[in-house]
């Protein structure tokens, strides 16, 4: 390769380095925050009781939103890492906007 072919190429590659590095990062961030809830909701300590669990799923239903979840997931079924990408948001999104 010449000079001006290295100047060329050298950023591009560092462009996409540097993004997929970012990507990666987030990637791991939300599944420690996934591991976290996993591990938060299915602890004996859980202050949400089985009959929580049944209302919540009631209401749920009630609103459709279960079928909405249903929807994104399935659509996602073969691409995990992308029904996470969008069901995760989707649920800090609804916890945002319990905390406002």
């Amino acid at each position: 390769m010449s000079g001006l072919d290295l100047l060329l190429v050298r950023p591009i590659a560092n462009v996409f380095g540097t993004k997929i590095g970012r990507i990666n990062r987030a990637t791991e961030r939300r599944q420690k925050l996934i591991d976290y809830l996993t591990d938060v909701f299915t602890s004996p300590d859980c202050p949400i009781s089985a009959e929580d669990r049944y209302h919540f799923s009631f209401v749920a239903h009630l609103y459709a939103s279960r079928e909405a979840v249903n929807r994104l997931s399935a659509s996602y079924d073969e691409w995990p890492q992308v029904r996470e990408e969008v069901l995760f948001p989707a649920a800090v999104e609804a916890l945002n906007r319990l905390i406002q």
